[in-house]
C-alpha cells in the first residue's frame, strides 16, 4: 500500500467509513512452492483478518495501523511462483546504482532479516534502501515488504536464509517499480 492509499484509510476511518480488507490477487496455492497453500490460507485468512476484525471491534486504527497496512501490503508484493523471477531491466539497473548488483541488494537484504530477534519486517523504501521494523511499527515509503513472522516460515522449519531465498520467485516486481515511480 502507497502513502496515498494509507492517508485515505486513515481519513476514512477518521469518517467512520468501513475499512476492508483487500482481497487476494490470486489463488492461495498460487505461490507454491515458495509459500505452500496452508501457510498462506493461515496467514491471510486467519491472522491477517484477524487484524481488521480486532480494528472493527475497537475502531482503533492508530493502534492497529502497522498490523492493518503491513499485512494487506504484503500480499500485493507477491505473485505467481517464478524461479526465473526479476526486476525489468530499468528497475535493475536503480537497484544496481544503489547496492552495486540484484546479488548484493539480496544479501544485504537476507543480512537485514537475520538480525531481527523476533517478529518484524523488512522493507525495500522509495529510496531503495532496505528498512527493519520490529513487529508492526508503522513505515512509510515501503515499496516491498517481507514478513519475519514465525507463521510465515513454518513452510522451511523455520529456517529463514531458506524462506527468504524461495520468497524472491514470488516478488511482484510489477507492482515494486509502480510504487517507487509514484
Amino acid at each position: 500500500m502507497d502513502l496515498r492509499s494509507a492517508v485515505n484509510l486513515v481519513e476514512s476511518a477518521q469518517k467512520q467509513e468501513p475499512i476492508k480488507m483487500s482481497p487476494l490477487p490470486y489463488k492461495k496455492s498460487a505461490l507454491e512452492p515458495a509459500l505452500s497453500e496452508q501457510n498462506v490460507n493461515v496467514h491471510y485468512n486467519i491472522l491477517t483478518k484477524k487484524y481488521f476484525t480486532k480494528y472493527e471491534e475497537t475502531g482503533d486504527l492508530f493502534q492497529k495501523a502497522g498490523a492493518l497496512l503491513h499485512n494487506d501490503y504484503y500480499w500485493a508484493c507477491m505473485k505467481l511462483y517464478d524461479p526465473n523471477n526479476k526486476p525489468s531491466k530499468e528497475f535493475m539497473n536503480k537497484i544496481e546504482a544503489a547496492h552495486g548488483s540484484f546479488s548484493k541488494m539480496q544479501d544485504a537484504w537476507l543480512e537485514s532479516a537475520l538480525k531481527i530477534q523476533g517478529n518484524g519486517w523488512v522493507f525495500l523504501m522509495t529510496d531503495l534502501q532496505i528498512q527493519t521494523v520490529q513487529n508492526h511499527v508503522l513505515k512509510e515509503g515501503i515499496i516491498l515488504a517481507y514478513d519475519q513472522w514465525e507463521h510465515s516460515l513454518t513452510d522451511y522449519d523455520f529456517d529463514r536464509e531458506k524462506a527468504l531465498k524461495q520468497w524472491w520467485n514470488i516478488v511482484n516486481w510489477n507492482h515494486v517499480e509502480n510504487l517507487s515511480l509514484s
